[in-house]
């Protein structure tokens, strides 16, 4: 999202993509915003999130230092681990094959406390709202088929196999 509240229109057909670090700091050559000469640069993650604390020798005068971040931020978090965080649950990847990978491939990892909170906070909220969102619209229209005198007929799978199955 812009200040202005409207969503950024995506330009590409993908939205993250893999950087090697020696690769993104040789761009910390010259400050983007004032094209001073940039002093000092040093990466540091926030689980898959990249930022890059860094020393311009003209805009940064008086002030410790800059920062650049890779991943947009929203409620102070890195929207690149939620939805990490999401895509992985939502795939029914486990967790622990996915921290692997990133291992392999020598990426920065989401710990599985940060996951966790990361979908407590966002995903499952989500998930939620939409079922019961789901739920009440049925609701409202088997209501409305009993009120217009039809009959309602609900019927099951037969199969037994879910918790709620015992009580059948």
């Amino acid at each position: 999202m812009t200040s202005h509240g409207k969503k950024n229109k995506k330009t590409y057909p993908i939205s993250w993509v893999y950087v090697n670090i020696q690769q993104l700091l040789l761009l910390f050559v010259f400050c983007a915003k004032c094209g001073g000469r940039i002093l000092q640069s040093k990466p540091r993650f926030t689980g898959l999130a990249v930022s890059v604390d860094y020393v311009c020798s003209l805009c940064t005068i008086g002030k410790q230092s800059s920062t650049w971040h890779a991943s947009p931020v929203y409620q102070h978090q890195f929207m690149i681990n939620v939805k990490a965080s999401c895509s992985l649950l939502m795939s029914g990847l486990r967790f622990q094959s996915l921290q692997n990978y990133w291992s392999l491939m020598e990426f920065p990892t989401l710990s599985k406390t940060r996951f966790s909170k990361l979908m407590k906070k966002w995903l499952f909220p989500t998930i939620y709202r939409i079922y019961n969102a789901g739920k009440q619209n049925i609701c409202e229209r088997l209501r409305a088929e009993n009120e217009n005198n039809k009959k309602v007929v609900l019927c099951g799978d037969a199969q037994f196999d879910s918790p709620a199955a015992k009580y059948c």
